[in-house]
């Protein structure tokens, strides 16, 4: 079971690297995050992951905070839903988690998605 979760992990790995070779999206995912669905034309991101809404919304307070970006005062996230807005400048990024089933459902919209 071991070798397997191990080769796994590498074929996740390496099937993300190739995603960043062809346009993946300009900020970091969950390490779990599956079925990304990124468009850059619609400047917007949605992927699924097995962590809580908590867990991912920690992940994107720090990581967009290391991008510069703000987060807007919003309601805190609970156990089932978080909605969060972050700022930077004039540009916006908005995201929206919901627990559903065994999983965290994550979409996300915004100007810096657009494709360059």
């Amino acid at each position: 079971m071991r070798a397997t979760r191990k080769v796994f992990a590498i074929l996740l790995l390496l099937a993300s690297s190739a995603a960043a070779w062809a346009g993946a999206p300009p900020l970091a995912l969950p390490s779990d995050a599956t079925n990304v669905d990124y468009n850059s034309a619609g400047a917007s991101l949605a992927f699924d992951s097995p962590s809580s809404v908590k867990t991912i919304a920690a992940f994107y307070t720090d990581a967009m905070k290391k991008m510069g970006w703000m987060l807007q005062p919003t309601e805190a996230p609970s156990d089932e839903m978080a909605a969060m807005v972050f700022t930077k400048g004039e540009e916006e990024l908005t995201f929206a988690m919901m627990h559903v089933d065994d999983h965290t459902q994550v979409s996300a919209a915004g100007t810096l998605l657009l494709g360059k």
